[in-house]
């Protein structure tokens, strides 16, 4: 806030100068018509500077609130993988809003696909198929789910709470605050 009330004042200082400058004492006139025509004149510069500097201000605003907006919400974009004795889930959310949750034990891999749309602090994640692979058997089902997960990423470690994700093959419950951790692609 201090330094746009410094760039104001600059801008004033610079009118001031610029009319004071352009407007020479007559002998016609009088020192108070000259003040008087200075005053209209910076105040006619002061607004035109304000509205100037306060419309760059805004657009740098609306800028740095949609970067934030799209940067928080796309927090969950990566593969994540949460490792619970010999099973494993990762999440995956893709850049264009398609989603894939893998939980493997061994051979046995179930798999949901769908797409999913977030906010900073949450997914929705609409299940639109459930495959099943193992040794002997594989399946794919149509599904109609939508599964509203809570989140918070931060330093690569995603952390997640779920009433909707179904238990691994171990029993864990993905209501419990569970933390998964970033897989880096080569």
């Amino acid at each position: 806030m201090k330094s746009l009330r410094r760039l104001a004042f600059s801008v004033l200082l610079v009118g001031v100068v610029a009319l004071a400058s352009m407007q020479p004492l007559t002998a016609e006139s009088t020192l108070s018509d000259d003040l008087s025509d200075l005053g209209n004149g910076l105040q006619t510069t002061g607004k035109a500077a304000l509205n100037v500097v306060s419309g760059a201000l805004n657009a740098a605003g609306d800028v740095i609130g949609k970067t934030a907006r799209s940067l928080t919400a796309k927090a969950c974009v990566g593969s994540w993988r949460f490792v619970n004795g010999k099973c494993t889930t990762t999440l995956i959310c893709r850049e264009d809003n398609t989603a894939e949750l893998q939980q493997v034990r061994g051979k046995n891999v179930t798999a949901w696909r769908g797409t999913y749309s977030s906010t900073a602090n949450a997914i929705t994640f609409r299940v639109i198929e459930k495959a099943t692979k193992g040794t002997f058997f594989s399946s794919r089902d149509p599904l109609d789910e939508t599964w509203h997960i809570t989140y918070r990423a931060a330093s690569g470690e995603l952390r997640l709470t779920s009433d909707d994700i179904p238990d691994d093959a171990n029993g864990y419950d993905f209501s419990n605050p569970t933390l998964l951790v970033q897989q880096v692609e080569d």
